[in-house]
Protein backbone atom coordinates (compact mmCIF):
# COMPACT_ATOMS: atom_id res chain seq x y z
CA UNK A 1 0.00 0.00 0.00
CA UNK A 2 1.31 3.30 -0.85
CA UNK A 3 2.18 5.78 1.37
CA UNK A 4 0.61 8.83 -0.48
CA UNK A 5 -2.54 6.49 -0.50
CA UNK A 6 -2.57 5.85 3.35
CA UNK A 7 -1.96 10.06 3.55
CA UNK A 8 -4.74 10.52 0.95
CA UNK A 9 -6.88 8.01 3.04
CA UNK A 10 -6.24 9.49 6.29
CA UNK A 11 -7.14 13.29 5.34
CA UNK A 12 -10.37 11.96 4.20
CA UNK A 13 -10.78 10.54 7.59
CA UNK A 14 -9.70 13.52 9.34
CA UNK A 15 -12.32 15.49 7.35
CA UNK A 16 -15.24 13.35 8.50
CA UNK A 17 -14.06 14.01 11.92
CA UNK A 18 -13.78 17.65 12.10
CA UNK A 19 -17.53 17.82 9.75
CA UNK A 20 -18.62 15.77 12.44
CA UNK A 21 -19.21 18.33 14.75
CA UNK A 22 -15.99 18.40 18.05
CA UNK A 23 -19.35 19.37 20.29
CA UNK A 24 -21.18 15.94 19.22
CA UNK A 25 -20.82 13.11 21.31
CA UNK A 26 -21.15 10.31 18.62
CA UNK A 27 -19.19 9.92 15.23
CA UNK A 28 -20.35 8.50 12.44
CA UNK A 29 -17.77 7.51 9.37
CA UNK A 30 -19.76 6.71 6.15
CA UNK A 31 -20.15 2.88 4.49
CA UNK A 32 -17.05 3.47 2.22
CA UNK A 33 -14.60 5.26 4.70
CA UNK A 34 -15.37 2.04 7.19
CA UNK A 35 -15.27 -0.56 4.95
CA UNK A 36 -11.88 0.40 3.71
CA UNK A 37 -10.27 1.73 7.62
CA UNK A 38 -11.40 -2.17 8.27
CA UNK A 39 -9.43 -3.14 5.61
CA UNK A 40 -6.21 -1.39 6.63
CA UNK A 41 -6.48 -2.56 10.13
CA UNK A 42 -6.71 -6.36 9.16
CA UNK A 43 -3.59 -5.68 7.28
CA UNK A 44 -1.73 -4.94 10.46
CA UNK A 45 1.49 -3.40 9.93
CA UNK A 46 0.97 -1.52 7.36
CA UNK A 47 3.59 -1.50 4.59
CA UNK A 48 3.96 1.86 2.47
CA UNK A 49 7.03 -0.37 0.46
CA UNK A 50 8.96 3.00 0.62
CA UNK A 51 12.13 4.40 2.49
CA UNK A 52 11.27 8.12 1.32
CA UNK A 53 12.43 10.05 4.06
CA UNK A 54 9.71 12.96 2.97
CA UNK A 55 6.73 10.35 3.20
CA UNK A 56 7.56 8.89 6.43
CA UNK A 57 7.92 12.36 7.74
CA UNK A 58 4.68 13.40 6.26
CA UNK A 59 3.48 9.91 7.90
CA UNK A 60 4.49 10.44 10.85
CA UNK A 61 3.38 14.39 11.22
CA UNK A 62 -0.22 12.82 9.72
CA UNK A 63 -0.87 10.28 12.14
CA UNK A 64 -0.21 12.22 15.15
CA UNK A 65 -2.42 14.92 13.84
CA UNK A 66 -5.02 11.88 13.89
CA UNK A 67 -4.38 10.55 16.82
CA UNK A 68 -4.39 13.87 19.12
CA UNK A 69 -7.97 14.28 17.17
CA UNK A 70 -9.60 11.34 18.37
CA UNK A 71 -8.00 11.43 21.39
CA UNK A 72 -10.02 14.58 21.88
CA UNK A 73 -13.16 13.17 20.74
CA UNK A 74 -13.03 10.53 23.19
CA UNK A 75 -13.07 13.14 25.97
CA UNK A 76 -16.33 13.88 25.02
CA UNK A 77 -17.70 10.45 23.43
CA UNK A 78 -20.11 8.39 25.39
CA UNK A 79 -21.75 6.62 23.12
CA UNK A 80 -20.18 2.89 22.60
CA UNK A 81 -20.51 2.61 18.83
CA UNK A 82 -18.89 5.78 18.40
CA UNK A 83 -15.76 5.02 20.92
CA UNK A 84 -15.56 1.94 19.12
CA UNK A 85 -14.92 3.97 15.85
CA UNK A 86 -12.61 6.35 16.80
CA UNK A 87 -10.20 3.11 18.35
CA UNK A 88 -10.24 1.74 15.16
CA UNK A 89 -9.13 5.04 13.44
CA UNK A 90 -6.60 5.69 16.60
CA UNK A 91 -5.42 2.22 14.99
CA UNK A 92 -4.92 3.69 11.73
CA UNK A 93 -3.30 6.28 13.06
CA UNK A 94 -0.94 4.11 15.02
CA UNK A 95 -0.26 2.19 11.66
CA UNK A 96 0.64 5.23 10.18
CA UNK A 97 3.49 5.80 13.42
CA UNK A 98 4.74 2.65 13.15
CA UNK A 99 5.08 2.78 9.33
CA UNK A 100 7.13 5.83 9.65
CA UNK A 101 9.37 5.05 11.88
CA UNK A 102 11.94 1.93 11.09
CA UNK A 103 12.03 -1.01 13.19
CA UNK A 104 15.77 -0.56 13.63
CA UNK A 105 15.44 2.69 14.99
CA UNK A 106 15.48 4.08 18.55
CA UNK A 107 12.47 6.01 17.90
CA UNK A 108 10.86 2.21 18.00
CA UNK A 109 10.20 3.77 21.69
CA UNK A 110 7.82 5.74 21.04
CA UNK A 111 5.76 3.72 18.67
CA UNK A 112 6.06 1.58 21.31
CA UNK A 113 4.72 3.64 24.36
CA UNK A 114 1.93 4.77 21.39
CA UNK A 115 1.12 1.37 21.21
CA UNK A 116 0.54 0.30 24.28
CA UNK A 117 -1.88 3.36 25.22
CA UNK A 118 -3.82 2.02 21.85
CA UNK A 119 -4.19 -1.21 23.47
CA UNK A 120 -5.32 -0.25 26.74
CA UNK A 121 -7.71 2.26 25.14
CA UNK A 122 -8.88 -0.61 22.95
CA UNK A 123 -9.57 -3.16 26.08
CA UNK A 124 -11.40 -0.34 27.76
CA UNK A 125 -13.73 -0.16 25.00
CA UNK A 126 -14.35 -4.23 23.89
CA UNK A 127 -12.04 -3.84 20.76
CA UNK A 128 -9.80 -6.85 21.82
CA UNK A 129 -9.60 -7.70 17.72
CA UNK A 130 -7.87 -4.98 17.00
CA UNK A 131 -5.77 -5.31 20.28
CA UNK A 132 -4.50 -8.31 19.54
CA UNK A 133 -3.56 -7.14 15.86
CA UNK A 134 -1.62 -4.06 17.62
CA UNK A 135 0.34 -6.60 19.90
CA UNK A 136 1.29 -8.58 17.07
CA UNK A 137 2.86 -5.51 15.35
CA UNK A 138 4.40 -4.78 18.64
CA UNK A 139 6.12 -8.01 18.75
CA UNK A 140 8.51 -7.64 15.45
CA UNK A 141 9.20 -4.32 16.63
CA UNK A 142 10.30 -5.25 20.08
CA UNK A 143 12.15 -8.04 18.42
CA UNK A 144 13.99 -6.09 15.59
CA UNK A 145 15.12 -3.85 18.52
CA UNK A 146 16.65 -6.70 20.77
CA UNK A 147 19.03 -7.28 17.79
CA UNK A 148 19.65 -3.78 16.63
CA UNK A 149 23.54 -4.01 16.65
CA UNK A 150 23.92 -0.16 18.33
CA UNK A 151 23.66 0.53 22.06
CA UNK A 152 19.98 0.09 23.05
CA UNK A 153 19.13 1.59 26.70
CA UNK A 154 18.57 -1.78 28.27
CA UNK A 155 16.30 -0.57 31.32
CA UNK A 156 14.11 1.24 28.70
CA UNK A 157 13.99 -1.88 26.58
CA UNK A 158 13.37 -4.52 29.66
CA UNK A 159 9.89 -1.89 30.75
CA UNK A 160 8.72 -1.94 26.79
CA UNK A 161 8.82 -6.20 27.25
CA UNK A 162 7.26 -5.88 30.71
CA UNK A 163 4.43 -4.04 29.22
CA UNK A 164 4.02 -6.39 26.18
CA UNK A 165 3.60 -9.38 28.35
CA UNK A 166 1.42 -7.52 30.79
CA UNK A 167 -0.63 -6.51 27.65
CA UNK A 168 -0.85 -9.87 26.50
CA UNK A 169 -1.64 -12.09 29.60
CA UNK A 170 -4.80 -9.40 29.92
CA UNK A 171 -5.90 -10.21 26.65
CA UNK A 172 -5.26 -13.91 26.86
CA UNK A 173 -7.54 -13.74 29.98
CA UNK A 174 -10.14 -11.43 28.08
CA UNK A 175 -10.12 -14.37 25.56
CA UNK A 176 -11.22 -17.09 28.18
CA UNK A 177 -7.67 -18.29 28.42
CA UNK A 178 -6.40 -18.46 31.42
CA UNK A 179 -3.80 -21.18 30.89
CA UNK A 180 -2.36 -18.79 28.25
CA UNK A 181 -2.61 -15.85 30.67
CA UNK A 182 -0.32 -18.29 33.00
CA UNK A 183 1.92 -18.95 30.65
CA UNK A 184 2.76 -15.64 29.54
CA UNK A 185 2.75 -14.29 32.87
CA UNK A 186 5.84 -16.43 33.85
CA UNK A 187 7.60 -14.70 30.25
CA UNK A 188 6.99 -11.47 32.61
CA UNK A 189 10.91 -10.24 33.07
CA UNK A 190 11.62 -10.78 36.68
CA UNK A 191 12.38 -7.63 39.34
CA UNK A 192 13.65 -8.03 42.86
CA UNK A 193 12.23 -4.54 43.17
CA UNK A 194 8.84 -5.45 41.99
CA UNK A 195 6.74 -3.33 38.81
CA UNK A 196 3.79 -1.60 39.33
CA UNK A 197 2.90 -2.57 35.87
CA UNK A 198 2.71 -5.74 36.76
CA UNK A 199 0.63 -5.32 40.28
CA UNK A 200 -1.89 -3.45 37.91
CA UNK A 201 -1.91 -6.52 35.72
CA UNK A 202 -2.45 -8.76 38.80
CA UNK A 203 -5.12 -6.64 40.34
CA UNK A 204 -7.19 -6.77 36.99
CA UNK A 205 -7.38 -10.22 36.52
CA UNK A 206 -7.86 -11.08 40.56
CA UNK A 207 -10.42 -8.59 40.39
CA UNK A 208 -12.06 -10.04 37.32
CA UNK A 209 -11.82 -13.52 38.13
CA UNK A 210 -13.97 -12.96 41.97
CA UNK A 211 -16.31 -10.75 39.78
CA UNK A 212 -17.05 -13.78 37.67
CA UNK A 213 -16.77 -16.18 41.12
CA UNK A 214 -13.86 -18.27 40.08
CA UNK A 215 -12.42 -17.71 43.53
CA UNK A 216 -9.41 -20.27 43.42
CA UNK A 217 -8.12 -18.26 40.41
CA UNK A 218 -8.86 -15.15 41.86
CA UNK A 219 -6.93 -16.29 45.24
CA UNK A 220 -3.76 -16.43 42.97
CA UNK A 221 -3.71 -13.50 40.81
CA UNK A 222 -4.37 -11.22 44.03
CA UNK A 223 -1.57 -13.40 45.49
CA UNK A 224 1.04 -12.35 42.94
CA UNK A 225 -0.11 -9.02 43.48
CA UNK A 226 0.26 -9.06 46.68
CA UNK A 227 3.91 -10.24 46.27
CA UNK A 228 4.77 -7.51 44.22
CA UNK A 229 2.95 -4.85 46.76
CA UNK A 230 5.60 -6.40 49.19
CA UNK A 231 8.37 -6.12 46.84
CA UNK A 232 7.42 -2.24 45.81
CA UNK A 233 7.17 -1.36 49.43
CA UNK A 234 10.75 -2.84 50.44
CA UNK A 235 12.13 -0.67 47.47
CA UNK A 236 10.57 2.66 48.31
CA UNK A 237 11.77 5.17 50.83
CA UNK A 238 9.12 6.61 53.13
CA UNK A 239 5.54 6.58 52.61
CA UNK A 240 4.02 5.37 49.26
CA UNK A 241 0.31 6.44 49.85
CA UNK A 242 -1.06 5.20 46.02
CA UNK A 243 1.02 1.73 46.91
CA UNK A 244 -0.68 1.47 50.14
CA UNK A 245 -4.10 2.26 48.81
CA UNK A 246 -3.50 -0.49 45.97
CA UNK A 247 -2.21 -2.92 48.79
CA UNK A 248 -5.49 -2.29 50.83
CA UNK A 249 -7.80 -2.88 47.66
CA UNK A 250 -6.07 -6.06 47.37
CA UNK A 251 -5.78 -7.30 50.50
CA UNK A 252 -9.40 -6.85 50.74
CA UNK A 253 -9.92 -8.35 47.37
CA UNK A 254 -8.22 -11.50 48.76
CA UNK A 255 -10.21 -12.12 51.68
CA UNK A 256 -13.12 -12.09 49.59
CA UNK A 257 -11.73 -14.76 47.77
CA UNK A 258 -10.34 -16.95 50.22
CA UNK A 259 -13.34 -17.11 51.94
CA UNK A 260 -15.28 -19.23 49.43
CA UNK A 261 -12.48 -21.67 49.43
CA UNK A 262 -12.28 -24.81 51.70
CA UNK A 263 -8.56 -25.82 51.77
CA UNK A 264 -5.85 -25.85 54.56
CA UNK A 265 -3.85 -23.00 52.83
CA UNK A 266 -6.75 -20.72 51.90
CA UNK A 267 -7.83 -20.40 55.64
CA UNK A 268 -4.44 -19.88 56.57
CA UNK A 269 -4.15 -17.23 54.50
CA UNK A 270 -7.67 -15.85 55.21
CA UNK A 271 -5.92 -15.84 58.57
CA UNK A 272 -2.94 -14.05 57.75
CA UNK A 273 -4.43 -11.94 55.40
CA UNK A 274 -7.67 -10.44 57.17
CA UNK A 275 -5.03 -10.39 60.58
CA UNK A 276 -3.06 -7.78 58.29
CA UNK A 277 -6.08 -5.83 57.31
CA UNK A 278 -7.47 -5.46 60.75
CA UNK A 279 -3.73 -4.61 62.17
CA UNK A 280 -3.26 -1.90 59.66
CA UNK A 281 -6.45 -0.67 58.71
CA UNK A 282 -8.64 -0.93 62.03
CA UNK A 283 -10.58 2.33 62.08
CA UNK A 284 -12.11 1.47 58.14
CA UNK A 285 -15.70 0.21 58.52
CA UNK A 286 -15.28 -1.36 55.22
CA UNK A 287 -12.65 -3.49 56.82
CA UNK A 288 -14.61 -4.35 59.89
CA UNK A 289 -17.61 -5.18 57.56
CA UNK A 290 -15.68 -7.53 55.63
CA UNK A 291 -14.22 -9.20 59.44
CA UNK A 292 -17.99 -9.33 59.63
CA UNK A 293 -18.64 -10.89 56.95
CA UNK A 294 -15.93 -13.52 57.41
CA UNK A 295 -17.48 -14.09 61.06
CA UNK A 296 -21.12 -14.73 59.53
CA UNK A 297 -20.01 -17.61 56.99
CA UNK A 298 -17.66 -19.34 59.28
CA UNK A 299 -21.05 -19.41 61.99
CA UNK A 300 -19.26 -19.33 65.24
CA UNK A 301 -18.83 -17.35 68.30
CA UNK A 302 -21.61 -15.19 68.43
CA UNK A 303 -20.11 -12.84 71.07
CA UNK A 304 -17.32 -11.97 69.07
CA UNK A 305 -19.74 -11.05 66.22
CA UNK A 306 -21.77 -8.86 67.94
CA UNK A 307 -18.59 -6.94 69.39
CA UNK A 308 -16.98 -6.54 66.34
CA UNK A 309 -20.22 -5.09 65.09
CA UNK A 310 -20.00 -2.40 67.97
CA UNK A 311 -16.37 -1.56 66.86
CA UNK A 312 -17.92 -1.24 63.29
CA UNK A 313 -20.58 1.43 64.66
CA UNK A 314 -17.76 3.22 66.48
CA UNK A 315 -15.76 3.97 63.41
CA UNK A 316 -19.13 4.03 60.61
CA UNK A 317 -18.57 7.24 58.90
CA UNK A 318 -21.29 7.79 56.35
CA UNK A 319 -18.79 9.26 53.47
CA UNK A 320 -18.37 7.43 50.54
CA UNK A 321 -14.58 7.05 51.08
CA UNK A 322 -15.62 4.81 53.42
CA UNK A 323 -18.31 2.90 51.17
CA UNK A 324 -16.25 2.82 48.33
CA UNK A 325 -15.22 -0.49 49.33
CA UNK A 326 -18.31 -1.85 50.42
CA UNK A 327 -20.12 -3.24 47.52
Amino acid sequence: MAGEAILSFAGEIQKQIQADGHELSSLHLDEATSNKLDSYLSHLPVSTSTSYPSIRRRLDHAGTELWNSCTQRMTNCSEPTSSVVLCKVKAFAWAMLDTAISNRSLGSFRVLKTAYKLVKTCIEHGCVAISLKVIEAVAMRLDALEHLETDVDKARLRQCNVHYYALRVHLAWLQGRSDIADHLFLKLPESITGDTCVLDLCFKVGSSALSCSQYDVAAKWLGRGLEQCKLLASSSEGSDVPLQDKELLILHALVRANTHLDTHDSKDNLVRTLGHLKSQYSNMFSIRLLELEVLARENRDVERYFQVLQDALKVMDASESSFRMCG
